[in-house]
This record gives structure tokens, C-alpha cells and sequence, in this order.
């Protein structure tokens, strides 16, 4: 699994994949799968409520793809839960992610 910056994240997979998304006291968790791996970001809450509100605000509300996820027991069932369909890469296709692995 690769662990990802919420910017990359939401950029990338937000609208496009089905997202699970578990809260936690002082952070959320975001898990996907984009057809060769599966991929999770972080974000921490602030101590602001104010700002964690406009994150849900603008981030999480009226995502039809978000599935929230009330416990985790194996991250890598996350990619059997995935309902997504993607096209097989050329056999001369590689694929290269520069960030770090948890």
C-alpha cells in the first residue's frame, strides 16, 4: 500500500475512484485502489473545528464514490471492495510511483 499527501490524493482519485474514508479523534483516513495498487492518505484534523467543518465541507459532502467505513480489520480488502473496471496496460507499460511505502 502507498501512502500518499491529501493534496496528491484528492487531486488525483477524489472524484474519479471509489474512495473509503474512515475518521478517526484527530485524522482521516482515505483508502483507494487505481488498478495496480492500492493507495492511502492522511489527513490530520486541526485543532480549529472550524477548519475540519470546511474540510468535510468541501471535501467529503455529496461524494457519491466516498464509502465510510466504520472499522478497519485488513486494508487490503479495500481493493476487493472496489467496483471500478480498468483497461489492461500494454505489455510495454510501466508503472513507476515515487512515494514512500508504509
Amino acid at each position: 500500500m502507498f501512502l500518499i499527501e491529501w493534496d496528491i490524493f484528492h487531486t488525483r482519485y477524489l472524484n474519479s475512484n471509489t474512495i473509503f474514508v474512515k475518521e478517526y479523534d484527530d485524522k482521516w483516513c482515505f483508502y483507494t485502489y487505481d488498478g495496480y495498487s492500492q493507495i492511502k492518505s492522511v489527513k490530520e484534523k486541526s485543532v480549529n473545528t472550524e477548519e475540519n467543518i470546511s474540510f468535510v465541507d468541501r471535501y467529503m459532502t455529496d461524494k457519491k464514490n466516498f464509502v465510510k467505513i466504520i472499522e478497519i480489520v485488513d486494508e487490503s480488502l479495500v481493493e476487493e471492495y472496489t467496483d471500478v473496471t480498468y483497461a489492461e496496460p500494454e505489455e510495454d507499460f510501466e508503472v513507476s510511483l515515487e512515494y514512500g511505502q508504509q
